[in-house]
């Protein structure tokens, strides 16, 4: 989201990561239409109109955003958005089953990010069409047009725009009907357009009334196939002062409409349901740091983390084999933990957080070192690369892979990725898939026999293989 996209900022207004109410979002919308939601969400204090609660959750939203969006280019890009939409508590909007879901998204923003940046936002939007919910639900509202609808029946139908007259287009250069015979078969009636210096051509004045007609009669298929959609409720809107004689409005005006009776005898209740899918508002009225402890304890008090949190300590455990690759320190002493904490500070982690996390970093890299293939995986090596960035072209469009190590020993090339995760089979053809192909784009750098590792650091355990062209899957 750019601060210039007005549509994006109040989809974001409107979304329970704030609740504003659409007359809110309309003060807020109209306060400067030459400037973005952005600027105007900079001046809440001189915008009109504005209830006080849409005040609160507004002002709160902007100042998690601007926060955000000063901080962009700090940090991974899955974890800037991670952070953001943790402190716009995203865990108490999503349940479990839907932040699981995310984790393929979290996976997939990893794969295209490149600096900040997705690397090629039409590829990254192809494969992400491509994931699904394994909590999938069928939508409950459906757009589409009235030929799209044909065959399908829905319990409410609403035709909007009734009033409307249909794009019918210029005047064809040609009109033509085919005239069907008993005897002497088709004859084919045709007219040009009239000449530039002329008003009128009666033959293609004749046909154009001829073709009125045949559109009058598909417009009341039409009709008849709209509102024969709905199985209990069906709404006609139109907004239109002036009706026009080729809309549907003017198909209904000679059909009487029997008004319903008003029920009676049916008890009031002040129970109704929510218009707006939001949380409280006392979740907008803390200050960050309040928040940010109200999302911490919010939850379970034991050392079981959110889903998107062990994601974060990954990262920064990523940061710190790459500096203890790069490095080479001989004993756990030598790593720069104060690096890890500030790491984790700026992404939000309150002092009994970091002080968790770091403890789960230092006891994975500690079995790493007393570990013989983990001393051998960060021991200096021939050719060693860590992070490598690869420039590759797939589907004639450049894109970056990143390699967490890379090095020759004995007459091996070896591709090595660090997993901070869970071990489970789906997760590995994913890992091993991936490692493939990377294997196919440094096989074309060396002669060397490539073999692939990944090294699950929560329990040291070492999974290889030598990559061979034929595993390798071209997605």
């Amino acid at each position: 989201m750019t601060p210039a996209n007005r549509l994006s900022w109040l989809a974001v207004l409107h979304s329970p990561y704030c609740g504003l109410s659409l007359s809110d979002i309309h003060a807020i919308a109209q306060f400067n239409k030459k400037k973005s939601i952005y600027f105007a969400l900079l001046h809440l204090d001189k915008i009109s109109g504005l209830s006080e609660e849409g005040r609160i959750r507004a002002s709160y939203l902007i100042r998690v955003m601007h926060k955000s969006l000063s901080q962009r280019y700090e940090t991974q890009l899955s974890a800037w958005v991670i952070r953001t939409l943790k402190e716009l508590h995203i865990e108490h909007i999503l349940n479990a089953n839907q932040l699981n879901d995310l984790e393929q998204f979290w996976t997939l923003l990893d794969r295209y990010q490149q600096d900040g940046r997705l690397s090629d936002m039409n590829e990254f939007l192809a494969e992400l069409n491509k994931l699904y919910s394994q909590q999938a639900n069928p939508s409950r509202l459906h757009v589409m047009t009235i030929h799209k609808s044909k065959g399908l029946e829905f319990d409410t139908v609403f035709l909007p725009g009734l009033g409307t007259q249909p794009n019918r287009g210029d005047n064809p250069m040609l009109r033509w009907l085919n005239l069907p015979t008993q005897k002497h078969g088709n004859l084919l009636l045709m007219s040009p357009i009239h000449a530039a210096h002329q008003d009128h051509c009666a033959l293609y004045d004749y046909l154009s009334q001829l073709d009125e007609v045949k559109s009058r009669y598909e417009a009341q298929r039409l009709l008849y196939v709209a509102v024969t959609r709905a199985k209990s409720r069906l709404y006609l809107t139109d907004h239109s002062e002036k009706t026009s004689k080729t809309s549907f409005r003017n198909l209904l005006k000679n059909i009487e409409f029997i008004a319903e009776e008003p029920l009676s005898n049916i008890e009031e209740s002040n129970q109704y349901l929510p218009k707006i899918g939001r949380l409280p508002l006392a979740y907008y009225q803390n200050k960050a740091s309040e928040t940010l402890e109200m999302l911490t304890h919010a939850k379970t008090k034991s050392s079981s983390l959110s889903t998107t949190i062990p994601r974060l300590i990954g990262i920064v455990t990523h940061q710190l084999l790459q500096w203890i690759c790069d490095n080479h320190p001989k004993t756990l002493t030598e790593v720069p933990w104060s690096f890890a904490r500030y790491e984790l500070r700026k992404l939000g982690f309150d002092e009994s957080m970091q002080h968790e996390a770091l403890l789960s970093m230092q006891e994975q890299i500690a079995r790493m070192f007393e570990d013989q293939t983990g001393l051998w995986i960060i021991s200096k090596h021939h050719q060693e690369q860590n992070e490598y960035e690869l420039l590759v072209e797939q589907q004639n469009r450049p894109i970056t892979r990143i390699i967490d190590r890379t090095f020759e020993d004995q007459g091996k090339r070896w591709i090595i990725d660090f997993k901070t995760g869970k071990e489970d089979e789906t997760s590995l053809i994913k890992h091993r898939e991936q490692l493939n192909e990377y294997g196919s784009y440094i096989s074309k750098q060396t002669p060397l026999p490539i073999y692939c590792g990944i090294y699950y650091l929560p329990s040291n355990h070492w999974i290889n293989w030598q990559f061979e062209p034929s595993e390798m899957l071209i997605t």
